[in-house]
């Protein structure tokens, strides 16, 4: 459930999900396969497709939704774990609060797709040497959350 909600604000954050007038459409570009390749920023790739259902309307990147279904299969995988190491820490060889730290990256992969966004909602200067840091972001939380996935869960016991 919480990879499902994750994946869901991802997709949000990206603007790709969100709400408009009722209908039903399914609206596709020309030339699809070569556009769904088109970067249009770090880690993000231009959408093929406007599904809409009722007030739901998405855009559909295939590229962004596979990223957004793994990055959410970590998140998801990383609370289960944490859950698990927060229940039994004694028998898991952890400290408690190995499950609350094994949760971090899965909020360093959300400033990542959100973060020049919050920058420019807030109104902070940012600096290109900032903004050069977010395509790293991404990466670097993907690493963090197979890291902790595996540093957690080879400590964890099953009961």
């Amino acid at each position: 459930m919480s990879g499902l909600a994750y994946f869901l604000l991802y997709l949000a954050g990206l603007r790709h999900l969100g709400f408009g007038p009722a209908g039903y459409e399914v609206s596709v570009v020309s030339n699809p396969l070569t556009r769904a390749f088109r970067q249009v920023g770090p880690f993000q790739w231009e959408p093929i497709a406007l599904v809409v259902v009722g007030p739901v309307e998405l855009l559909v990147s295939p590229l962004n939704v596979l990223l957004g279904a793994v990055l959410a299969s970590l998140v998801g995988l990383n609370l289960a774990v944490s859950v698990v190491a927060w229940r039994g820490p004694s028998a898991c060889r952890l400290g408690p609060g190995a499950g609350a730290v094994s949760g971090l990256p899965g909020l360093l992969s959300g400033f990542a797709c959100c973060g020049p966004t919050i920058l420019l909602v807030v109104g902070v200067q940012a600096s290109a040497g900032l903004l050069s840091l977010f395509q790293w972001l991404l990466p670097i939380t993907v690493v963090a959350l197979l890291g902790t996935l595996l540093w957690v869960g080879s400590r964890v016991e099953p009961a």
